[in-house]
């Protein structure tokens, strides 16, 4: 899990060991979840800024509150996926067995034995920086790379 912000007029970074995939396979709970979170969430705890996430497990959770029977990235791109909104999702997806997560709306069947991880991992920060919203873009660390080259930073 990647962190991105902005601080004292630099632009810093933290990556963390916890992902969808290491935490599916980890079986950590929650409280194991926050702690491993914690260095970076109380670092960033109680700023006012935007919280923006990229990634497959984001994007995913946004067609899912949208019920996207087709994945659309333009109507993925810049929704605005709230905590309550991914603690319905968590909760249905914890509820579902893999085969019944398979043939959820938006949820693209391959990710469907990582999604409550991912999920639960989301559901962390968000109540770890108390933020009630994410937006969601569909892009990422290569769309980055590739516009500071072409703008030559």
């Amino acid at each position: 899990t990647e962190f991105c912000w902005q601080e004292g007029g630099g632009l810093l970074s933290a990556s963390l060991p916890v992902g969808a995939v290491r935490l599916t396979l980890s079986g950590r709970d929650d409280a194991a979840l926050s702690a491993a979170l914690a260095p970076v969430v109380t670092r960033l705890r109680g700023r006012s800024w935007d919280l923006v996430g990229v990634g497959g497990t984001i994007t995913t959770l946004a067609a899912m509150a949208q019920r996207l029977e087709v994945y659309d990235p333009a109507r993925v791109h810049g929704y605005l996926l709230s905590r309550r909104e991914v603690e319905e999702l968590l909760a249905a997806l914890l509820a579902a067995t893999l085969e019944e997560r398979r043939r959820m709306p938006g949820l693209q069947p391959e990710r469907a034995d990582i999604i409550p991880a991912g999920a639960r991992i989301l559901r962390a920060v968000m109540q770890g920086l108390a933020a009630p919203a994410v937006r969601v873009s569909e892009f990422d660390l290569l769309h980055g790379i590739a516009l500071a080259a072409a703008v030559g930073a």
